[in-house]
């Protein structure tokens, strides 16, 4: 009877400590979730389209060629520059106790597109020693010509070739503004939509987190009542860290795509980091639809930057093929005494100019190198139209599975729902455990972030397939 005396002492001692670690253990979880989850300011979300609208406004790259396209402005304005009129004025006068010579020259150069310049000259040279082929009457001459080179220079000329391509390269710039707002917008998307399911994932977690508190409490409840076993506090505990781990790792990767979408958040060139007050807009249901494929890639960007590569190399080609003909130019002049307009097909000035290079090796080579790089660029283009449609498809695919497993998703959610309700029920009957509680919200939460990554993987693939068929 006193070794049972004794032995009964000794289990109420030990009854004691467990109910005074277990009050200290549920006092010092509750203090911990207060600390963690204080109530924070009114937040603030921000939907795809806004994001959108800040990068196509503020981000460098855009702004970078915006600039570029005043700067291919600029060149194709040089380029052009080569067929303005050019006027000259040359006086040239010598006087050493007597008048030597006195020179006058003016002249206006007229160059046109294919090669062709007009000239009209007026000269007056006076003096005893100006030289016998120079002499003009005192009344001076006015010269009416025209050059006309016959072979090199002849319609495919530096001055035409090179105004062609900058008029293209114009074009190319803004089609480049396109084609990298449109390469932004898809790393951008696929960047927000990863701080989308971060985020929720993170609420996810906050939430189930909340509920292992809850239930500890409850469990706390019922063993001081005598309800429960001891060991269920501890169970409900350790599941408490379980969840605290999973939120800390949910909160690491909500930070790490944060960062990363900040990368995409910037205003007069400045970078400005994302708030912490900034939500992404509450996920929408995902709708079945019909996806419609357009292959047709002739207006793709991606394709014109290469359609316009090839056009410049063409005019390249010309103009390379034209350097190998030999330079024969003809220069005829009408000659008049001042401004008498007396004109005569009897009164003339004509030159022909021939030359040409011995061996042309240097000419046929770089024709040879750029024929090769169009072919190098044609089969970019070929390429690049198959990558664009395999991309296409690819998109179009994972869109109609991605469909499919919300579908099953959304049901699996609500039927596990009810199983872990109907295992609470059962719990509170006392015909079940706490473990198998556990074993439910795990499969549950395993559910519910799926989910959360289906939804918002839907939305990244239905914006890159937008994107993709320039449909932003």
């Amino acid at each position: 009877m006193k070794r049972l005396a004794h032995l009964t002492k000794n289990t109420r001692k030990m009854t004691k400590e467990i109910k005074s670690k277990a009050l200290l253990l549920c006092l010092c979880i509750h203090c911990l979730y207060s600390i963690l989850h204080a109530d924070s300011l009114s937040k603030k979300t921000l939907s795809f389209e806004d994001f959108y609208g800040i990068i196509k406004e503020h981000h460098p790259l855009v702004r970078q060629l915006r600039i570029g396209i005043e700067l291919a402005k600029a060149e194709k304005a040089r380029a052009n520059a080569a067929f303005i009129p050019k006027f000259g004025l040359q006086t040239d006068e010598k006087f050493l106790n007597q008048p030597y010579y006195s020179l006058l020259n003016a002249n206006l150069k007229v160059p046109t597109w294919y090669g062709i310049d007009l000239k009209l000259q007026y000269e007056q040279n006076l003096g005893k020693y100006v030289n016998p082929e120079n002499i003009t009457p005192k009344e001076g001459l006015f010269i009416a010509g025209i050059g006309v080179p016959l072979m090199e220079g002849l319609i495919q000329n530096e001055n035409r070739i090179r105004a062609l391509q900058a008029k293209i390269g114009v074009l190319n710039a803004e089609n480049e503004l396109v084609l990298i707002l449109n390469q932004i917008m898809m790393e951008a998307s696929t960047a927000y939509w990863e701080w989308t399911y971060h985020y929720f994932n993170l609420k996810l977690s906050q939430k189930l987190y909340q509920r292992a508190i809850d239930r500890h409490k409850g469990i706390c409840t019922m063993y001081f009542k005598g309800d429960r076993p001891a060991s269920d506090t501890l169970e409900s505990f350790t599941f408490i860290q379980d969840r605290q781990i999973m939120l800390l790792e949910a909160e690491r990767k909500f930070t790490e795509s944060q960062w990363l979408l900040n990368t995409f958040f910037w205003f007069n060139n400045q970078p400005m980091p994302i708030s912490e007050l900034l939500t992404p807009s509450t996920l929408q249901t995902v709708v079945a639809r019909n996806i419609n494929l357009d292959t047709v890639f002739t207006q793709h960007p991606f394709i014109r930057y290469y359609d316009y590569k090839i056009q410049q190399l063409n005019l390249d080609l010309k103009l390379k093929r034209n350097k190998i003909l030999p330079e024969v130019r003809i220069d005829y002049n009408l000659l008049s005494k001042g401004f008498s307009n007396t004109w005569s097909s009897n009164n003339y000035k004509w030159r022909v100019t021939v030359a040409f290079p011995l061996w042309v090796q240097k000419e046929l080579a770089d024709v040879r190198i750029t024929r090769y790089k169009l072919q190098q660029t044609q089969l970019s283009r070929d390429f690049k139209r198959i990558e664009l449609n395999n991309k296409l498809q690819n998109y179009k695919t994972q869109l109609e599975l991605l469909q499919a497993q919300n579908e099953n998703l959304d049901r699996a959610v609500e039927n596990f729902k009810i199983l872990l309700k109907q295992e609470e029920i059962k719990f509170q009957m006392g015909e079940s455990s706490i473990f198998l509680i556990i074993a439910r919200e795990n499969k549950l939460f395993e559910i519910e972030q799926k989910q959360i990554k289906i939804q918002t993987e839907y939305y990244k693939y239905e914006n890159l397939f937008k994107a993709l068929q320039m449909q932003f």
